[in-house]
């Protein structure tokens, strides 16, 4: 009797063992995933014509790209004033991900909306007037003007 105690408490010690594994490899992320793909939702997928950095990826699909990338990094929070305007790579806030996203395409989001709020400053409430290179690009208030005017307005249909 006393051996199949401990054969039974050992076949549970093994099967608890392969489940902390288990869930150590899904908390990790290292168990492969299903990846879905527009197609399997009948979603037709949308190539750019424009390589802007040449890569041979499409602008759509790089700016979709690096802004995974950047987030698979995992920045920590932290909304702060940089000399420069962009922030340690470890560090972040959501409009981080845009520039991040279209700097991966080949662009400066950066110079696009600083160059936009110089010569429409009256557009653009959040610079008081006076623009701020150093933060303006990451400023939501900023963006959602500058988006605004520029980019086109796609439907979720």
């Amino acid at each position: 009797m006393r051996r199949v105690l401990i054969i039974v408490c050992a076949f549970f010690a093994f099967l608890a063992a392969v489940a902390s594994v288990l869930y150590a490899m899904y908390y990790f992320d290292l168990l492969p995933k299903k990846i879905y793909k527009a197609e399997d939702f009948g979603i037709e997928t949308i190539k750019s014509d424009n390589d802007y950095d040449g890569d041979n990826i499409d602008d759509f699909t790089d700016v979709l790209y690096s802004a995974r990338a950047y987030l698979k990094t995992k920045p920590k929070y932290k909304s702060a004033y940089y000399q420069g305007g962009y922030p340690p790579p470890n560090e972040g806030v959501c409009t981080d991900v845009i520039w991040q996203a279209f700097k991966g395409a080949g662009y400066s989001l950066k110079d696009m909306v600083d160059k936009d709020i110089a010569e429409n400053t009256k557009l653009y409430p959040g610079v008081y007037g006076k623009p701020d290179k150093n933060i303006d690009f990451r400023r939501v208030r900023n963006l959602l003007v500058f988006f605004k005017r520029l980019a086109e307005n796609l439907t979720l249909d």
